[in-house]
């Protein structure tokens, strides 16, 4: 069969999307298993609004579209093009493997759509790579899909129905194949660096941050096979890599091994990795031999300013311990960015202490992101009841999705001046740590971003092309 893999466009643009665009896990995951078989194609309406253009003759037999809560609001008129293009294509949906997507897992429903066939249930990517080539079969077969475990299938009522239900566990996820990227391949970026490749290795958190998708989790850490890592990275062209892993450093062991096989087979690229500040102060000399293999970049999320502020959000941490960290990576030569969490019933005052705390911490680089109730965490658990919209393309880290103490546009605008103050002091860190032309595209696109932090009140009032707020809330019963 001709195969399309779609990646979704964002519904709106927020202040984090100038920055970050994440490489497609799904596809370069899914195309090792599928290629043997098909013909695919894969096409990335995040940064290409043409979709003919981009297929250039392909006729597929099957759409293959990931769906995340930021581009479900795109769906019907991507889809209602795909049908009008193409009318006898099959369509199947699936969760983009990023961050926060177990919605789709837990919410299926939220992400159908009456011109899709099916939605595949399990976001877990050794999942998918079983379920999603027993669809493509079952439809090369001319058999129905009730017979293939983990969908939900849109009947000849248009009504979605579960099949048998498959657990969304982790699995072997073999070496993934990035050619199928095509011409799009290095134009992925995060934190503003460009030409950078995500990399999973580990899995899992023993900490419960309330906001964090690992809030529910088990506990466990797992590891893909070092062997496996080494190859893909090996294969890689990226000269950046994001370690797109929640907390690597909590497996010493694992970090470690793979260290030493990348010492072994010569492998050194400029590394980004995110770690809390108590693991960064108990692994310093791992992540000192991390340096050495050419590890760059640490996002060290601090998320609160106080003692008050780090039990609320179950930080498990302190503020002297978040302070040392910082600054023992800072002499170790690593470019350090740190992060705090925004509640949404922050006070003037509130963001006064946490400006004037951020200025005294003195990070070079600082982010900010608003407390936001993901699908799949305990925060979300604990406060859905007090959501003022279902709109998911506001769930983006960057919207108060929680009643403010502020009128909304007054919240944005010491959003805007939290980012701003903490921008401004940004430019030498770039300039000794950032390829040149990443920290020239990061300047120029600085003021468009804070437009639209500046902005954001509007969006609680404008509807997506699609608002997911629209329709019915679906039952699980």
């Amino acid at each position: 069969m001709n195969v399309i893999l779609v990646h979704l466009p964002l519904t709106r643009r927020s202040y984090l999307s100038a920055f970050v665009l994440p490489e497609p896990s799904g596809p370069i995951f899914l195309a090792p298993v599928l290629a043997g078989r098909h013909r695919l194609r894969f096409v990335d309406l995040r940064l290409t609004k043409n979709l003919a253009r981009a297929l250039d003759g392909f006729r597929p037999d099957a759409a293959l579209v990931g769906v995340n809560p930021l581009t479900v609001g795109a769906l019907g008129r991507v889809l209602a093009e795909l049908r009008q293009r193409f009318p006898d294509v099959r369509v199947l949906l699936l969760a983009d493997v990023e961050y926060g997507n177990s919605h789709v897992s837990e919410r299926p429903l939220d992400f159908v759509h009456p011109l899709a066939d099916a939605l595949v249930e399990p976001y877990f990517l050794a999942r998918q790579r079983e379920i999603v080539p027993a669809v493509l079969a079952a439809w090369e077969g001319g058999r129905t899909l009730r017979d293939v475990a983990g969908l939900w299938i849109r009947d000849e009522n248009d009504v979605f129905r579960a099949t048998a239900h498959v657990p969304n566990t982790i699995g072997e996820i073999g070496v993934p194949d990035r050619t199928v990227l095509g011409r799009q391949r290095g134009r992925y970026r995060f934190s503003g660096i460009g030409r950078m490749a995500h990399v999973f290795y580990t899995f899992g958190c023993r900490f419960k941050c309330r906001f964090c998708p690992m809030s529910k989790s088990d506990g466990s850490i797992v590891s893909r096979p070092v062997a496996e890592v080494v190859e893909e990275l090996a294969a890689l062209s990226e000269p950046h890599v994001y370690l797109e892993d929640f907390e690597p450093f909590l497996a010493p062991e694992a970090m470690a091994e793979l260290a030493g096989a990348l010492e072994r087979a010569g492998i050194r690229k400029r590394w980004y990795m995110l770690t809390r500040a108590d693991s960064a102060l108990a692994q310093g000399e791992l992540i000192a031999r991390w340096k050495r293999l050419g590890l760059t970049w640490l996002y060290l999320g601090l998320d609160g300013e106080s003692p008050q502020r780090l039990k609320e959000i179950k930080k498990s941490s302190t503020v002297e311990t978040n302070e040392r960290a910082m600054r023992a990576m800072r002499d170790l030569g690593l470019s350090v960015a740190v992060g705090f969490v925004v509640r949404s019933d922050y006070t003037r005052e509130d963001f006064t202490a946490l400006r004037t705390y951020v200025r005294r911490l003195g990070a070079p680089i600082v982010g900010f992101t608003v407390e936001t109730p993901l699908v799949g965490t305990k925060l979300f658990d604990e406060s859905e009841s007090q959501l003022t919209t279902r709109d998911w393309s506001l769930f983006d880290l960057e919207h108060a999705l929680l009643p403010t103490a502020l009128p909304l546009e007054d919240f944005y605008h010491e959003l805007a001046k939290l980012h701003l103050s903490a921008g401004l002091r940004t430019l030498p860190a770039m300039l000794r740590h950032y390829p040149l032309r990443d920290v020239a595209r990061i300047w120029t696109l600085g003021p468009l971003a804070l437009r639209r932090v500046l902005g954001a009140a509007r969006d609680h009032e404008q509807e997506p092309g699609e608002p997911l707020c629209a329709r019915p809330r679906p039952s699980y019963g």
